[in-house]
């Protein structure tokens, strides 16, 4: 249902099959890390953000699985649906979130250098603007389905429609602020590195001037 985390997944999946390194012979020289000042912190930050994110989804994940759960089997008609669709939704949610989490506590803010961190942020934000697109058709579907079950009394597609709505709107707030966060760190990103400080000399001495975009 949701594709949040997907760059997480197959990552996370990744490093955590790989094989432990065995030391053997003499150590080998450990390289400089790539990402230094600017870039490292803007690595850092972007790795918090999304720490923050995965846990948000996990935390909502895990609220209405417990919701759900309880609800179906303490309510009737329309609202037993509601229930049991918001549980099985965030079967998908939560080990998405769980992957998410794994893979940006084991990321290294060294890795990526400055162009590499740019693609990284930009892979991102791609990924949460084609579920922003998802979650738009979640929500059109979901009232669908509860307006088409209210029109022939049925309360299967009424309580799983009220339950895509709101789970279509919770990750459209999801993806919409994460998009946004991203985006307003990669710009500043951006600004920063493109300073550039020159010396002149002029009739009044010599001055500093910063150029770049602000």
């Amino acid at each position: 249902m949701a594709l949040e985390a997907a760059p997480a997944l197959l990552s996370a999946l990744l490093s955590l099959s790989a094989p432990a390194e065995r030391a053997e012979g003499p150590a080998a020289p450990q390289a400089a890390p790539a990402a230094t000042g600017e870039t490292l912190r803007f690595n850092e930050d972007r790795r918090r953000l999304q720490l923050g994110g995965m846990l948000t989804l996990t935390t909502w994940a895990v609220a209405n699985l417990s919701g759900g759960a309880v609800g179906f089997f303490t309510s009737e008609d329309e609202r037993r649906y509601f229930h049991q669709m918001n549980a099985l939704w965030n079967l998908v949610n939560l080990p998405l979130g769980i992957v998410g989490l794994v893979s940006a506590v084991r990321e290294d803010p060294r890795e990526r250098d400055a162009k590499a961190a740019r693609e990284a942020s930009r892979k991102q934000q791609r990924v949460y603007l084609i579920n922003a697109a998802l979650d738009l058709v979640y929500i059109m579907g979901g009232g669908l389905s509860w307006s088409l079950g209210a029109q022939h009394e049925v309360p299967r597609a009424v309580g799983y429609g009220q339950s895509v709505v709101l789970q279509g709107g919770f990750l459209l707030l999801f993806d919409g602020v994460m998009l946004a966060l991203h985006e307003r760190r990669l710009s500043r990103f951006n600004r920063r590195a493109r300073l550039s400080p020159t010396l002149s000399l002029g009739p009044r001495g010599v001055a500093l001037r910063v150029g770049g975009r602000f």
